[in-house]
């Protein structure tokens, strides 16, 4: 699959991710999709991220979750949302599963090995 094809699947899934959010009780803010190479780089030297973020293909997300007017911080809270994610496509990826970096709130789709 391209990138373009992968971008386009992207968009397509994360619509039906806020609505299957929404009708689990959550209510959403959308973060970070598009990442500069100099923010990625910048992120990197901080320890905020990587310097080969999939925020700059345009195929990742982070959000906020959000419950009874509760902003949900804690990597527990996003456990459904992972859960949620995953379960829509074999490339879809959840930073709640990461072992290395806590970001949870991170959403993606597998590109050519990088998550």
């Amino acid at each position: 699959m391209t990138l373009h094809e992968k971008q386009k699947l992207f968009a397509m899934l994360f619509g039906q991710f806020l609505v299957k959010l929404h009708m689990a009780g959550y209510e959403v803010k959308i973060g970070e999709v598009k990442r500069t190479k100099a923010r990625a780089l910048l992120n990197a030297v901080t320890g905020k991220g990587i310097a080969k973020s999939l925020h700059l293909d345009l195929i990742a997300v982070d959000i906020e979750l959000y419950k009874d007017d509760q902003w949900l911080r804690s990597r527990k809270d996003y456990k459904e949302a992972a859960e949620i994610w995953t379960s829509l496509h074999s490339l879809c990826r959840a930073g709640y599963y990461w072992a290395t970096r806590y970001d949870p709130n991170h959403f993606s789709l597998e590109h050519e090995g990088r998550e």
